[in-house]
């Protein structure tokens, strides 16, 4: 289901579509950010705790480039081969970073704050990718028993046996943008992320 209204970063939460959702029964993954507007909406709707999934925003970043490499093409070079030694595609990719990390800042005010409501807590993506029972048991609680876990497990399995193809899949390992920019874009865009962003995903220059 969804509970927001427009395009990834720049969608907002509709408060009616997030009381269907607070009801139960149902999933929401999305991408608003900590606005006024959606953290309002969702304080009436009745959600009681909102996770919130977090990355290495150069790490993110780098994984959009990957899935739509035509994103950061300048207007003569539209094709999926534009890599990250043109100028004008380095220079979209550190907006995005700083972007990714101005979104993860926001919800990490809007955690701080206790008078905001829902509850927010934060999963680090790293640890959805290499360990998803215990991210789930971590969220679910007493709502993930053995039956639950066992269809989770064989959707792991399906998963690496490429039965199923992931609907929100996002490309690497993590740090392989370090091959891809100069040091010195490197510095620029860690210098420019907040020291609360780095804390709480633990970034290395």
């Amino acid at each position: 289901m969804r509970m927001s209204l427009g395009d990834g970063l720049r969608s907002v939460v509709v408060e009616r579509w997030a009381r269907q959702i607070a009801r139960g029964g149902a999933v929401t993954h999305e991408h608003y950010p900590a606005s006024d507007a959606s953290l309002d909406a969702l304080s009436r709707s009745g959600i009681d705790t909102l996770w919130v999934q977090v990355r290495d925003p150069r790490d993110a970043a780098y994984s959009a480039w990957q899935m739509r490499r035509h994103w950061f093409s300048t207007p003569d070079r539209q094709s999926a081969e534009t890599d990250l030694n043109d100028r004008t595609a380095i220079r979209k990719f550190t907006e995005l970073c700083l972007e990714l990390s101005e979104w993860v800042d926001g919800w990490i005010s809007a955690a701080e704050n206790p008078d905001h409501r829902p509850r927010i807590e934060f999963v680090e993506y790293h640890k959805v990718t290499r360990d998803l029972p215990c991210t789930l048991k971590r969220m679910l609680g007493a709502h993930y028993d053995d039956q639950f876990d066992a269809k989770v497990r064989d959707h792991i399995d399906r998963l690496a046996g490429g039965e199923v193809t992931p609907r929100n899949f996002r490309k690497g390992e993590g740090g392989e943008w370090r091959n891809f920019i100069s040091p010195e874009v490197q510095a620029e865009i860690y210098g420019k992320i907040s020291d609360r962003t780095k804390r709480l995903l633990n970034l290395a220059p």
